[in-house]
């Protein structure tokens, strides 16, 4: 989330009147397999559609074609699964990260075991697997 001032246009003094907003900002980054050389997209406007374009844009200019796979790498957010599905098609897929992933499994620990002790061994368990592969 990004912090965006804006200013009341029907204040004299622009110094007054602002209001404190939050905007999602929609990054991306791509790079080639086995390359440094990264690329950068994003929005702080639009919707997900222009997030979308923005993704494969980036994809683009790092060197997708009609024969590269796309590994796509994010939150969990429905949308971005989405997106991806649609810009790469077959050639795409997405995984939600390890942080991410570690983050949901611990809320559902507290849900799944109401004792602390059983939740925190469940979720260690989980998290293991998660490792192993």
């Amino acid at each position: 989330m990004v912090p965006i001032v804006e200013a009341d246009a029907g204040q004299k003094d622009r110094r007054k009147g602002k209001t404190l907003l939050w905007k999602e900002a929609k990054l991306c980054l791509a790079h080639e397999a086995g390359s440094k050389a990264l690329s950068y997209g994003g929005t702080l406007q639009g919707d997900v559609e222009e997030a979308g374009k923005q993704l494969f844009g980036c994809a683009r200019s790092a060197g997708f074609g009609k024969a590269s796979r796309v590994h796509a790498v994010g939150d969990g957010a429905e949308w971005i699964a989405l997106q991806v599905d649609e810009r790469f098609g077959t050639q795409g897929r997405y995984l939600v990260d390890f942080y991410h992933v570690c983050d949901y499994l611990s809320a559902a620990a507290t849900v799944i075991h109401s004792d602390v002790e059983a939740a925190n061994a469940w979720f260690s368990q989980q998290k293991a697997a998660l490792k192993a592969g």
